[in-house]
């Protein structure tokens, strides 16, 4: 249960640090998913 917090808690921290630091970058990402999914 320890070792599941503590993923738990990085997956979060690493998150936030994706979004706050990279936010543009993210809906790049996000945009170009949505267009490779949706071109096939």
């Amino acid at each position: 249960m320890m070792i599941f917090n503590v993923l738990a808690i990085m997956s979060i921290a690493f998150a936030l640090f994706l979004i706050t630091t990279q936010p543009l970058l993210q809906v790049n990402i996000y945009y170009t998913n949505m267009f490779l999914l949706t071109d096939e």
